[in-house]
């Protein structure tokens, strides 16, 4: 590390803030994807919602297939599957299903998410980070935008 000494210290701020404004974050959120994922399939396994309610119960008596993973493509979209979401911009990013039966979509998705009352769908919330996993994905995005800032390793 360089010694900064205090009369440059506003100017080296500056320039390391114009190195942020500029940078590329695409490698950051990047790093992100694969714990955002790994958050979705916690959701599928514990069967429960973003405050770890569990999901309602089917309706059908005797049904032995899991909640929502009757085909497993909803799981598997949540893992970049079919039908699943990942674009990494500069600065932005998306990761999820896409919701609708066009391009790859898959029809269900966002009612089952969201819960559809008028068709007495119940909510089972299966696309969200709970407060563990947003912690984590702001640590490994904290630490490679120092990497990109710094130029550290």
């Amino acid at each position: 590390m360089t010694a900064i000494p205090i009369d440059q210290l506003p100017a080296a701020m500056d320039a390391l803030a114009s190195r942020l404004e500029t940078a590329s974050l695409a490698e950051a959120l990047e790093s992100v994807v694969p714990i955002i994922r790994e958050g979705f399939a916690r959701n599928f396994t514990a069967l429960a919602g973003s405050e770890g309610e569990g999901w309602p119960a089917r309706k059908i008596e005797g049904d032995r297939h899991p909640l929502l993973v009757d085909t497993g493509a909803l799981r598997g979209a949540t893992q970049g599957g079919a039908g699943g979401v990942k674009t990494v911009g500069e600065r932005d990013l998306a990761v999820g299903v896409e919701p609708g039966g066009g391009a790859g979509g898959l029809p269900f998705a966002a009612i089952h998410n969201f819960g559809y009352p008028a068709g007495n769908v119940p909510q089972r919330e299966f696309i969200y980070a709970s407060e563990e996993t947003l912690d984590a994905a702001v640590e490994a995005f904290a630490d490679r935008v120092t990497e990109t800032i710094f130029g550290g390793g």
